[in-house]
């Protein structure tokens, strides 16, 4: 080993040994209920996010595209390793959509998502095969390099490369690993499923009344008892909400809500848009469309693709192209998810786009085909207009020597032959 061998292992034996894979540790929060990943997922809410978020991205298309020079690009075909693997079938045992969906459970959840690549004998990603968090766990071996152990059955530990590992990362704070939502938002969770299984508690005991009969004189065990009997009677099964008959100048006063009570369904409407505030997915989007208009909510649909979708995207796509493509492809080829779908709006709108792409030479006939999943009309399709008042500067230069070129002085006359002729049809 000479001397930049030993200096370059030293500085990396410097670095910053990563984090265990999950920051999350289990335990009783403030609100008394003892929280895990599964437990979560019990809660309604953070079910509608994490889904929300993992069909979304799972749905798309993620293409690999070839730059083919002087900034064009071309999707690559399906011949492609990568683009067979992203687009079709990551492994023999699942398809892209429940792959990527995969990912996104993972990485929303447990801050991190892995899938080791298994290679080929020349190199080339064979098949991507998806880990358990639990199970994985970066570190740093003798020399400072990053690499994965990852835990088999029987306590087996496998050494895997960084360079053979797909590795999404959450939001975290050293760059080598991910923090999950639940290792920062549990006392919120564990917040929501208390008032759940209080409001559980609360109906399954009868706490609150429903109303109470007032009988004007003094009644015997027997005389209570039977009169409960009745009205349990005739409150129950089919009978509920019929008319109730009162005898001995009997009296039913309802009761409404305890202000406590009411107090208590406006916490669990606001535990909806603090979880939702966690993973930055707007509450419409999980069912609760209390503030939602015919105003804002298309705004907030393509908000939440721009603000929500767009960054998960960005993760998966620049790890795919660091891990997927060999040293001489990267920047040949790449990966691109594509959101048009969820940004293309209602019939109207997308009726507008596509006449202003056809009105200015942006979108021919068989794009917007292609837009909307329907087949091209052929070689004619490929033709694009452009507006008969719109040029070029050089067009403009032509157009001014046309006009200062001097006329002719005469006009050339046909030969009389040809004024004969025609003279002759009419």
């Amino acid at each position: 080993m000479n001397w930049f061998q030993r200096a370059w292992a030293a500085a990396r034996t410097t670095r910053e040994t990563p984090k265990a894979a999950s920051s999350f540790i289990p335990g009783v929060s403030q609100a008394g209920v003892f929280v895990t990943p599964d437990v979560a997922m019990s809660y309604s809410t953070y079910w509608a996010c994490v889904r929300v978020l993992a069909e979304t991205v799972a749905q798309l298309p993620w293409n690999v595209f070839q730059r083919s020079g002087k900034g064009k690009k071309e999707v690559a075909a399906d011949k492609n390793a990568v683009a067979w693997l992203l687009k079709h079938q990551p492994n023999p045992e699942t398809t892209a959509f429940r792959f990527k969906r995969l990912m996104m459970v993972h990485v929303v959840t447990r801050g991190n998502a892995y899938a080791e690549i298994e290679r080929d004998t020349q190199g080339r990603p064979l098949w991507l095969w998806p880990l358990h968090p639990d199970r994985v766990t970066p570190r740093r071996d003798e020399s400072g390099a990053l690499v994965y152990e990852v835990r088999n059955e029987g306590r087996q530990v496998v050494l895997v490369p960084a360079a053979d590992m797909l590795h999404f990362r959450g939001l975290g704070d050293d760059d080598l690993v991910g923090t999950s939502v639940l290792a920062n938002a549990k006392e919120s969770i564990a917040l929501g499923l208390a008032m759940e299984r209080f409001g559980s508690r609360f109906f399954k005991n009868g706490t609150h009344m429903g109303g109470v009969v007032k009988h004007p004189g003094k009644l015997s065990q027997e005389a209570k008892k039977n009169i409960e009997e009745s009205l349990k009677k005739r409150a129950s099964g089919d009978n509920q909400n019929s008319t109730l008959v009162l005898e001995e100048n009997m009296a039913y006063e309802k009761l409404g809500i305890p202000p406590e009570d009411a107090q208590f369904l406006e916490s669990r409407q606001f535990q909806v848009t603090e979880i939702c505030r966690w993973f930055r997915v707007p509450p419409h989007k999980v069912q609760d469309l209390s503030r939602a208009t015919w105003n804002n909510i298309e705004h907030q649909s393509i908000e939440f693709v721009t603000d929500t979708i767009c960054p998960w995207t960005v993760n998966f796509e620049e790890e795919a192209n660091l891990k997927l493509f060999g040293r001489t492809n990267r920047g040949v080829f790449y990966t691109k998810f594509n959101v048009n779908a969820l940004l293309r709006g209602d019939a109207a709108a997308r009726s507008a786009f596509y006449a202003s792409g056809r009105q200015w030479g942006y979108l021919s006939v068989n794009d917007i085909c292609e837009l909307e999943d329907r087949n091209g009309i052929g070689k004619a399709g490929d033709q694009y207009l452009v507006p008969s008042n719109m040029t070029t500067p050089e067009g403009v230069d032509k157009q001014m020597d046309l006009l200062t070129d001097p006329q002719p002085d005469s006009i050339p006359v046909p030969p009389q032959g040809r004024l004969l002729n025609r003279a002759r049809t009419r």
